[in-house]
């Protein structure tokens, strides 16, 4: 045993365990969707021989590689934009005094403090009745 160290308690081997134990839940499933979309086989659940076929399907698919285009652009513009949004706001929180400040920050805090599927929900409720002002984007359109 190296000097400084101290032997773990029992509480902290419980600890150590169960996070193991949950980070093992959460990413098992991911583990093993990525080792089967290698599979050949039509049924998931029945490993044949190793192949890249799913993967050149998605690539031959015009929709999917549309799709994909959109998100990494959409992806690359909301960074951009979020980063300098983030950076001038920090700056601005940092460097600036006005009235107001301890509002904005706890405003900016927001989406850390709320959930995230509160988060969307709220946004649903939000986007439906902003959409439903407008002909034709209404969610719930009933005739």
């Amino acid at each position: 045993m190296s000097v400084g160290v101290r032997p773990k308690s029992p509480t902290e081997r419980l600890l150590a365990t169960n996070a193991w134990l949950v980070f093992a839940f959460l990413y098992a499933p991911i583990i093993v969707l990525a080792v089967f979309s290698f599979n050949e086989n039509d049924n998931v659940g029945i490993w044949t021989n190793f192949s890249f076929r799913w993967y050149s399907e998605m690539f031959d698919n015009d929709a999917v590689m549309s799709a994909l285009k959109n998100s990494l652009i959409v992806a690359t513009v909301s960074t951009v934009v979020s980063t300098i949004l983030g950076t001038a706001t920090a700056v601005a929180l940092e460097k600036f005094r006005f009235r107001g400040q301890k509002l904005f920050d706890g405003l900016v805090y927001m989406p850390v403090i709320i959930p995230d599927v509160t988060m969307a929900v709220m946004m649903l409720l939000f986007f439906a009745a902003a959409f439903r002002t407008i002909p034709g984007f209404g969610f719930f359109d009933f005739g």
